[in-house]
């Protein structure tokens, strides 16, 4: 008996333990992500370049996103425990204090948010593999492609299921095969894995047509361009690799049983990085961005090639976008 009391002890322990730890890096990430957000939503409002006339839509709508997204994870602290057939939300964030209704709401929201934002990655890349390749964007699909993403996420809100009267007092799935359930995984999970698929056949299209000889696109048009196809590959790629350790995770803890406490709060904190790291990336892939920060925050001369090319303008002709280079 005495021996099971001090495991205990010890267990407890090192669960409190790595509960502060998180709490610390959800507080960080919080502020780090808003401040960088913030940063990059000033950027694409006040200083985007004329020919950002209609990306900026998306990198907006991928900023606003992520800030949602980091302000629910920090309003969790989510832990996550799963078992052969079921799933538990533990919450040790503020939301805790609202119950269990509060915590399951913001989880759905969460995934949402996180949705929502892989979506936005994926137009933009679309968007400039049209601009390059054929030198033309519709406005008005590349605005109906966006709506699709947000009625998903009404839709996941709305479902008649939604109610938390049969998960009990702690909150969560009382059945993986739930319909909501069903609906978070395979829109994330999807999304990870189908993303980055979409996203290099269409980086493999575009740099076809800036390795051209034959280019119409000056070199800092043509240099410009493969940074912001990197960028946007990068912010592909990470989602996958931060869901990859979940997903292995998760299929032990259904197949096999057992958990490991530790894995329990990586979850939902590892999938959170990407909204501190892609408003960074971008920032400085983008040139225009990060000759302003460049200049404004680190008080240095930005290089020549951080200057936007003045090669390239964007015009608008009945909800279209063209681009020409001089």
């Amino acid at each position: 008996m005495k021996s099971l009391q001090i495991n205990a002890t010890v267990e407890y322990i090192d669960t409190r333990n790595i509960e502060i730890g998180f709490r610390v890096y959800y507080a960080v990430l919080g502020f780090s992500s808003l401040t960088s957000n913030f940063l990059l939503l000033f950027l694409v409002i006040k200083k985007s370049p004329k020919s950002f006339s209609d990306y900026r839509i998306l990198l907006a709508n991928t900023c606003i996103n992520q800030m949602f997204a980091v302000l629910n994870s920090y309003f969790m602290h989510q832990r996550v425990l799963v078992s052969f057939d079921s799933m538990a939300l533990l919450p040790i964030g503020p939301c805790r204090y609202f119950g269990p209704l509060a915590c399951f709401v913001s989880y759905n929201l969460y995934n949402g948010f996180q949705w929502n934002a892989s979506v936005s990655i994926l137009l933009s890349m679309h968007f400039r593999r049209s601009l390059i390749k054929m030198k033309l964007v519709d406005r008005r699909k590349m605005l109906q492609n966006l709506l699709i993403g947000y009625a998903v996420f009404v839709n996941l809100m709305a479902h008649p299921e939604y109610s938390l009267e049969k998960y009990g007092p702690i909150g969560g799935f009382v059945s993986i095969s739930d319909i909501i359930y069903t609906m978070n995984t395979t829109l994330l999970f999807g999304s990870c894995c189908l993303m980055p698929i979409l996203i290099f056949y269409w980086r493999f299209d575009v740099l076809k047509v800036l390795n051209d000889a034959n280019s119409s696109f000056s070199e800092r048009t043509k240099q410009s361009s493969r940074l912001m196809i990197h960028a946007l590959t990068f912010q592909a790629l990470l989602p996958m690799t931060c869901y990859v350790p979940n997903v292995f995770y998760f299929l032990t803890s259904t197949t096999a049983g057992g958990s490991i406490t530790f894995m329990e709060y990586v979850i939902v904190a590892l999938c959170s990085f990407p909204c501190l790291a892609d408003p960074i990336f971008t920032i400085y892939f983008v040139a225009p961005f990060r000759a302003w920060v460049t200049r404004h925050l680190l008080r240095q001369k930005p290089s020549n090639f951080d200057r936007p090319p003045p090669s390239v303008t964007v015009t608008v002709f009945r909800q279209h976008s063209r681009i020409h280079s001089n």
